[in-house]
């Protein structure tokens, strides 16, 4: 392989901008996300005021279902 970095490399994150999994984060109370998550949350809240109680019942369920 010719790079460096490798396949799996992240690359530059920028963190001016949201990210989905860390709106999810900032929703369920979590400490992984920055300001641009937190506002984009916020606004997500706003116009969705039910979603953050989605968000925790996705988990739950996610967390109780059996494996196989």
């Amino acid at each position: 392989m010719s790079d460096p970095q490798g396949m799996y490399s992240l690359g530059a994150m920028d963190l001016t901008k949201p990210n989905a999994a860390r709106i999810y984060d900032y929703l369920l109370g979590g400490s992984h996300n920055f300001e641009a998550d937190r506002r984009a949350g916020d606004q997500l809240n706003r116009a969705v005021p039910w979603f953050p109680k989605v968000c925790a019942c996705s988990g739950h369920v996610c967390k109780t279902l059996p494996t196989t």
